[in-house]
């Protein structure tokens, strides 16, 4: 979903056209949940914050809070994570997964919380560097579907992915 698409449903939701929410939900629900059961490791509690986070999303862009957004899927997930970060605060949640149920996700969010050299690597990390490092190592996007996403040139993006991996690295050597 492009980022005026987005913005240009929040409109329609902050004037009361709740079916402007279908689309977003849609697009955006199942990631929400995998961000959520990475950090929770629970399959209910995972949907609850992916939950909260489109009713908490309705609900800033009722009471015109959510005015334009730059990078909306990192917006949405970032959203989620602290969500997700505040119930296992909130409610201690260590429960592992069954081995019967699948998470599709990388294992990188699972190592990047609590690591506190690689948090500043990408604090220091641009904008639009975090929404497709969050893409391609987060999400498993490819070259080619960032590039459509982002409307940027595939070589953008392959170039874009190589600072990354420079500016990262150089809190680890």
């Amino acid at each position: 979903m492009k980022n005026a698409e987005f913005n240009s449903l929040m409109r329609r939701v902050s004037n009361g056209d709740m079916t402007a929410m279908v689309p977003v939900y849609e697009e955006f629900y199942k990631k929400l949940q995998i961000v959520a059961i990475r950090i929770l490791k629970n399959k209910v509690a995972a949907e609850d914050a992916a939950s909260q986070t489109i009713t908490d999303l309705i609900q800033d862009a009722l009471n015109g809070k959510v005015k334009s957004v730059k990078y909306v899927s990192g917006y949405l997930c970032t959203r989620c994570r602290n969500i997700a970060l505040k119930i296992k605060e909130h409610n201690k949640i260590f429960v592992e997964l069954d081995d019967d149920e699948e998470v599709e996700a990388p294992d990188l969010i699972e190592s990047v919380i609590g690591n506190a050299d690689l948090t500043r690597a990408i604090v220091k990390l641009k904008d639009i560097e975090k929404e497709i490092g969050l893409m391609f190592y987060v999400y498993g996007y490819k070259i080619r579907e960032i590039s459509q996403e982002l409307n940027m040139s595939e070589g953008t993006v392959k170039w874009q992915i190589s600072n990354i991996k420079e500016k990262i690295s150089k809190y680890f050597t």
